[in-house]
């Protein structure tokens, strides 16, 4: 077997061509291939040399079993590094390929595909009881899914004529005063902005009627469309009865909105008109039989809240009752009824928002 080849390369100069190198020395041979040193450089002239003879060292191969010293130059590069380090990047690529396969497939088992990730955890899948307090919560869920009674309010459709807006209720107060001593209509809101609305009427065209008279007064006057009515949560402990009793009292109320709207807009529009006063007397009365039949039913079931709009509805029901049993109604009346209707269908929508 071919014995590996050790170099020495070493830079300098040596004293003597016998002198022995890192433990080699010089045959007689090797000393006649020594060259002589020139002389150095900036050396001046005349100067004399040393005694001992200056050779420079050359380079020794000898085959020997050993290491190589050399410079990084001496031969060329193994491909056995190159060979390594394409081994170690397939390692680390095989590395992470395994660390993500095995990854995923751990997930998998905790989180299958189609579960709420939220719920997952090491003992997601094993039964468990549920306690009280789940119990309570999906009963809960239960009853929510169940259809809610509800009860249907009547509609009730008008126009209301709007005189002004103020922002300050001082300057609102007086413009009511002011209105009702000209003997007209005039309802303030409770809350900024206050509105006033001077008349109730059916539709848009009986509203202009009734605006005619202050509009050429007062100027620009504005018309609030309202519809009324819809299906409401039957509040909770009321009587069978009461879903039936509730629409049939608010069904009469609306009875008496609608005749004595329909007769008033009519007597402030034409002066002069006949009114026939004592059909809609007639009509108005029974209604409010038929009313206060039911009225102390309805009132058993109604809440704190909903019974402070329910009376201001009832006593601008009494209102127009009332003004209804004059014989002969001057303007005056008529403007008295109208009030009273207005003051009817801002409580009846008040009354529908607070059952809702």
């Amino acid at each position: 077997m071919e014995k590996p080849r050790i170099t020495v390369r070493l830079n300098g100069l040596a004293t003597h061509p016998s002198q022995k190198i890192a433990g080699l020395s010089c045959n007689s041979k090797e000393k006649e291939g020594l060259e002589t040193v020139a002389k150095p450089e900036g050396r001046e002239r005349g100067t004399r040399e040393p005694d001992r003879a200056r050779t420079p060292w050359t380079v020794l191969e000898v085959d020997e079993e050993g290491i190589e010293w050399g410079s990084p130059y001496s031969r060329k590069r193994s491909t056995q590094g190159k060979k390594a380090v394409g081994a170690l990047l397939l390692s680390i690529g095989a590395a992470v390929m395994i660390g993500t396969l095995m990854g995923v497939v751990v997930l998998s088992l905790f989180f299958p595909e189609g579960s709420d990730s939220s719920a997952g955890s090491i003992d997601s899948h094993l039964k468990t009881v549920p306690s009280e307090v789940e119990k309570e919560i999906a009963g809960k869920k239960k009853e929510s899914k169940q259809e809610i009674p509800t009860v249907t309010i009547p509609k009730l459709t008008a126009v209301l004529v709007q005189g002004g807006t103020f922002q300050e209720k001082a300057g609102a107060g007086k413009t009511v005063m002011n209105q009702r001593t000209q003997g007209l209509a005039a309802v303030m809101t409770d809350k900024a902005p206050y509105r006033i609305y001077q008349g109730a009427a059916l539709n848009k065209g009986e509203a202009q009627k009734l605006s005619a008279g202050f509009k050429e007064k007062k100027g620009e006057v504005y018309y609030k469309d309202i519809q009324l009515g819809k299906d409401v949560p039957l509040p909770k402990g009321a009587e069978t009865a009461w879903k039936k009793d509730l629409p049939t009292a608010l069904r009469e109320g609306n009875r008496i909105f609608t005749t004595m709207a329909k007769l008033t807009v009519k007597g402030v529009s034409s002066p002069g008109t006949d009114l026939d006063f004592q059909s809609a007397r007639k009509d108005v009365n029974q209604a409010y039989t038929r009313f206060s039949k039911v009225r102390d039913s309805v009132e058993k079931g109604l809440s704190d809240q909903t019974m402070a709009d329910w009376i201001q509805m009832v006593r601008a029901m009494d209102l127009v009752v009332q003004s209804t049993q004059t014989e002969k109604p001057n303007k005056t009346v008529l403007w008295q009824i109208q009030e009273g209707l207005v003051r009817y269908a801002l409580a009846y929508e008040k009354f529908i928002e607070t059952l809702s």
